[in-house]
């Protein structure tokens, strides 16, 4: 993916490998999980909204918002890796700061919004 030109081919064909890879993780559920947990996911899912706690609500906000930044770093990284990336050796500092910055924030983030929330 790194070295591949950005083109419209390799990109429709990257959508069908991910939608064939989601197809497949969907019917391997369907084969070896019972309906019991179909049902306990739509339970779950159904009173995320409606009658979910402050503590609830918070947890799931956060949930989005590190999965959020995850895709924004990675992506990042990955449009960045060559401008800082030049030699092998500093690929370990690079890989070392885009989990350590986003960790920190999140972190520090967490921590003031339970304080002033």
């Amino acid at each position: 993916l790194i070295t591949d030109t950005i083109s419209s081919k390799s990109i429709i064909l990257n959508l069908l490998a991910i939608g064939l890879l989601l197809e497949a993780d969907n019917a391997v559920a369907v084969l070896f999980l019972s309906n019991h947990y179909d049902v306990m996911m739509d339970d779950a899912v159904r009173e995320v909204d409606g009658g979910a706690s402050g503590a609830a609500r918070k947890t799931f906000f956060w949930t989005r918002v590190q999965g959020l930044l995850c895709t924004v770093t990675l992506v990042g990284a990955m449009n960045r890796i060559v401008q800082f990336v030049k030699y092998c050796d500093s690929l370990e500092y690079f890989l070392f700061q885009i989990i350590l910055w986003p960790a920190l924030i999140m972190f520090i983030g967490q921590v003031l919004y339970s304080i002033i929330c």
